[in-house]
């Protein structure tokens, strides 16, 4: 777990510094959060491996993805996309007609990440919401 968990840090500051801020980021990993995180949801964590080292992870059950991190030296070299692609067939393969997951509004990269992969923004937080605001993306699998 501790390759996972060091993956997520290490995504969490390069990314969610940039909308949520490096002090906000900062403070979810040093509380352990973002272990606990991992910890919580174990049984539903699944690996990439790249010559045998583990280079992303997914978190996914019933059609939804809690979470997919990869490794921040591999960003843009196709890892996100062939996990992405691995969690869709396995919910395909579950029977799931749809899959569902949630980014930050602020998370641009992440945000076209899934638009360039075929998925289509459903709904959005309004400004109420604030930094935490959140985009619900779903993906026909039929």
């Amino acid at each position: 777990m501790a390759p996972v968990q060091a993956i997520a840090r290490e995504t969490l500051r390069k990314t969610a510094s940039v909308f949520l801020g490096e002090e906000t980021v900062a403070g979810f990993i040093e509380s352990g959060q973002s272990d606990a995180e991992i910890a919580d949801h174990i049984s539903n964590l699944y690996v990439a491996r790249l010559n045998g080292r583990i280079v992303g992870f997914a978190i996914y059950w019933e059609g939804f993805i809690h979470l997919m991190m990869v490794d921040v030296t591999l960003h843009r070299e196709g890892v996100g996309t062939a996990i992405l692609d691995w969690c869709e067939n396995q919910m395909r393969a579950e029977g799931h007609e749809q899959a569902r997951l949630e980014t930050f509004v602020g998370n641009a990269q992440a945000i076209g990440f899934y638009l360039a992969n075929g998925w289509t923004e459903v709904h959005r937080d309004g400004p109420e919401a604030g930094d935490f605001a959140k985009a619900t993306f779903e993906k026909s699998l039929v």
